[in-house]
């Protein structure tokens, strides 16, 4: 694949070198397994987001031959201890947070300045590790930030960056859906169109990395204007095989049909505008009920917005519930509607697919990327209350033509089962394979001796 060309990362094959014992193991040559260092500020095997994309990712790896060592906050040694498996290629390495200097120790302000402290202890160890094993390619896997970047870009080894995120602005069509919010959307806005172009972070980490995998078109090519020679398209998340809904669904009836929506109530998730849209699918489907799932959804905000539409007793929040929980929901709801306005890419969506459940999305970011327009509907943008009719209208059109629902949900199936595990893992390891092959057939890179940090001081 040429410099800069894009691709669907688990719907394209990268050839098959270096893949020995069909798909099993990943080696270079004969001697020895491919060797990775990979950053990972969050793991846990019993948790969902970050931290658990990253267990799966690593254990995934692991289980196709590749020696992974992982480093990690010390943060996550209990759980990864207690419910986890080290061991066959998956090793753990923890790097403790530094003390952070006042007025950096609570808010939010605390979070990103613990992990900046995070990525220099990271980089020490990265190098010293290096120093032993001599990896063949590092890759920083996870809180993959354009803004933050990686420290372990001056490791001088093969590197991969991502999948990364947050390179996606917010259209100012949709600006009166973000409400009072929309000031900090602007400043946000501002800030990855001028002010990213001068973070030295940000550009040293893209023009260094051999391989940037973006979430999303608008992430890929903004990592392309500051110098990054190579971006591919990639999810962040996946599904684990078993997960996928292997019998074909009946449509549903239009008895008492239940439209879904899964998400936090942030102001970059459109509760309004999902709510906004359920208005409208109540004048031709009276008897739909909306069903949201997540945290925050009891505040006094939207309790109002929901008794002004005059949605009393049609819409039910459940707030945050297991995982098990959501699939429940994702097995008998007829719709999902998903109406985030700024999304990397919307991991729920793919978890709603692989249960063969129809979503109705905004074609933006991540989802208009990733998700194939057969599997739901995807609704251009536009402003006003014709965004949310337009929605409306998407669910109710999968809700009043079966044929076009049973076609969405085989399509939505069959999408998710090119986004497993065991996928990402094999495409994330023939990228390794080749990246090491290049750098030895091309010459290897300085390296960085223990102690000297190559002046990347936080």
């Amino acid at each position: 694949m040429s410099a800069g060309a894009d691709s669907l990362c688990g719907h394209r094959g990268f050839g098959n070198l270096w893949m020995i014992a069909g798909h099993e193991r990943f080696e270079l040559g004969t001697d020895r397994p491919l060797k990775a260092l990979i950053a990972a500020y969050q793991v846990s095997p019993c948790r969902g987001s970050e931290p658990g994309n990253a267990w799966h990712t690593t254990s995934a790896l692991a289980a196709i031959g590749v020696d992974v060592h992982v480093i990690t906050s010390a943060g996550w040694r209990a759980e990864i201890e207690a419910h986890g498996r080290s061991g066959d290629g998956l090793t753990f390495h923890y790097v403790k947070c530094r003390a952070l200097p006042r007025g950096f120790r609570s808010g939010q302000r605390s979070v990103y300045a613990e992990y900046l402290a995070w990525q220099r202890g990271c980089l020490e160890a990265a190098v010293r590790l290096d120093a032993e094993r001599d990896f063949d390619v590092v890759h920083h896997l996870n809180w993959g930030s354009l803004f933050w970047g990686s420290t372990l870009s001056g490791l001088g080894k093969p590197f991969v960056f991502g999948p990364i995120g947050g390179g996606q602005t917010s259209p100012e069509v949709l600006r009166e859906w973000f409400g009072e919010s929309w000031r900090r959307e602007a400043q946000r806005n501002w800030a990855l169109r001028v002010a990213l172009r001068f973070n030295p972070r940000a550009r040293r980490t893209v023009r260094t990395a051999d391989l940037v995998l973006a979430t999303n078109s608008e992430t890929a090519a903004r990592s392309r204007a500051l110098g990054a020679t190579r971006v591919e398209l990639c999810l962040d998340t996946a599904v684990e095989p078993e997960a996928i809904a292997h019998e074909e669904r009946e449509a549903p009836g239009r008895s008492a049909p239940t439209v879904l929506w899964v998400g936090r109530n942030l102001p970059c998730k459109g509760v309004a505008l999902a709510l906004h849209a359920f208005v409208r699918v109540r004048r031709s489907v009276p008897s739909a009920r909306l069903v949201m799932l997540g945290g925050g959804l009891d505040d006094a905000a939207t309790t109002a917005q929901i008794e002004a539409l005059g949605l009393v007793g049609a819409v039910s929040r459940l707030g945050q519930v297991p995982l098990p929980v959501v699939i429940d929901w994702y097995d008998t709801s007829s719709v999902m509607l998903f109406s985030s306005l700024r999304e990397s890419s919307g991991p729920q969506v793919l978890e709603a697919m692989s249960r063969g459940l129809p979503v109705v999305a905004l074609d933006i970011h991540g989802v208009g990327d990733f998700m194939p327009a057969a599997a739901g509907v995807k609704v251009p943008l536009q402003r006003g209350e014709g965004l949310a009719d337009a929605l409306g209208e998407g669910v109710i059109q999968l809700l009043t033509e079966p044929a076009l629902w049973q076609q969405a949900s085989r399509v939505a199936r069959a999408a998710a089962g090119q986004h497993t595990w065991e996928l990402r893992a094999q495409d994330l390891a023939r990228h390794f394979a080749g990246l090491a092959l290049a750098r030895r057939s091309g010459g290897s890179g300085s390296h960085l001796h223990a102690g000297d940090t190559g002046g990347l001081g936080l």
